[in-house]
């Protein structure tokens, strides 16, 4: 059949008709691209165990709202980078970050690394929830990082009022990690202003560098023959835990106590027997026993074959503290604004209030090892 002149115009436009609400169709039916949140942290190093924690929590936290649905129906994709302990490559791996499309990052364990992002998370924008990293400089600032641990002079204040007045503690030696002074210092600091007030005396500081003390069993012989009542210890887990061993090698059972950092998997599995009694503050409680708290504890020891701890729940808490403010609002600009409007929120715990410049008010724990556990002694 022969078609007029016009009939072949028609036809054409029929087809080209077709050929676009196709082309529409198939748009409409393409799922939307994940939404990709970022997670900084030393996954390698001496601070790895806080790292790990922290990853697999955040992990969970993805992967169950995931099987909720998503975000609005979107995916979420958790990018990991391991800065490996260095505040420098820190810095360059949150600019990866937000040039793959971060919408926000949650992370770290050090307080260095976290000084040095800020600059680049300020300038572009994107949120951060600090989910460990706890040196005072970084609270009470307009910025864009969202505290969700408390800072140094909350805990090293914790800590210095509970020697004195619960131990009856009164002279004490310290021994303090230079390797990350931002919070070594700081809490060296802190602790010992509240020491002094209350009435103790600082016997020395000694310094090391965080795995390269020329030997751990003369600094504590060193430590220890002053005869203090007490050690503090201002390191990491793995550190601390043969400073530790090399005390009872030696035979001084004086009490020793320790940063929150140090409170980890890695203090029980390097110290042994050697750290029963070990003395910490910590802002969660490992003996909690809420249905909530329980179940997130019995599907991480199932999931990752160890029980979590007071970094892994911290984890959890800010991610999903973060999941329901993209919930409401999936995008980088003017997320910062909708987090901090959200108001209290159920943690594992407790629930949970940022001020209006993001930082957190959380409950203290004083905690102790006790058969190779963690188990909370006094609340404050």
């Amino acid at each position: 059949m022969k078609w007029s002149l016009a009939g072949q115009k028609y036809r054409r436009l029929f087809w080209a008709l077709a050929l676009v609400l196709c082309a529409v169709g198939v748009a409409g039916c393409r799922a939307e691209p994940d939404l990709v949140v970022g997670f900084l942290g030393s996954l390698t190093g001496r601070s790895a165990d806080l790292g790990t924690s922290g990853r697999d929590a955040v992990l969970m936290a993805i992967n169950d709202r995931n099987a909720a649905g998503g975000i609005n129906g979107r995916k979420l994709r958790l990018l990991v980078k391991d800065d490996r302990g260095e505040p420098r490559r820190a810095r360059s791996l949150v600019q990866e970050m937000i040039d793959e499309g971060a919408v926000a990052i949650l992370g770290h364990a050090v307080s260095s690394s976290v000084m040095q992002v800020l600059p680049v998370l300020d300038r572009s924008e994107v949120v951060m929830l600090n989910s460990f990293a706890s040196a005072d400089q970084l609270y009470r600032a307009d910025d864009y990082l969202l505290n969700f641990n408390v800072s140094v002079s909350v805990s090293a204040t914790s800590l210095a009022e509970y020697m004195i007045e619960r131990r009856a503690i009164s002279t004490c030696t310290i021994l303090l990690d230079i390797n990350n002074p931002e919070l070594t210092v700081n809490w060296l600091n802190v602790f010992r202003k509240q020491f002094e007030f209350k009435g103790g005396r600082i016997l020395s500081v000694e310094s090391f560098a965080a795995g390269g003390p020329a030997s751990f069993l003369d600094m504590a012989r060193q430590v220890t023959d002053e005869q203090p009542q007490a050690v503090l210890i201002l390191a990491g887990g793995v550190d601390t835990a043969m400073f530790v061993q090399q005390f009872r090698k030696l035979g001084r059972n004086m009490p020793v106590f320790t940063t929150p950092w140090s409170f980890t998997g890695e203090l029980l599995t390097h110290g042994g027997a050697a750290v029963e009694g070990m003395t910490s503050v910590l802002n969660f409680n490992a003996n909690h026993r809420s249905p909530v708290c329980r179940d997130f504890q019995a599907r991480f020891r199932e999931h990752y074959g160890r029980p979590p701890s007071y970094a892994t729940g911290m984890a959890y808490d800010s991610a999903r503290y973060l999941l329901a403010g993209l919930q409401r609002h999936p995008q980088r600009k003017g997320l910062r604004e909708v987090l901090l409007a959200m108001g209290p929120f159920e943690g594992l715990q407790s629930s949970l209030q940022l001020d209006a410049r993001g930082d957190v008010a959380r409950p203290q724990y004083l905690t102790t090892i006790r058969k190779g556990r963690f188990e909370v002694v006094e609340n404050r």
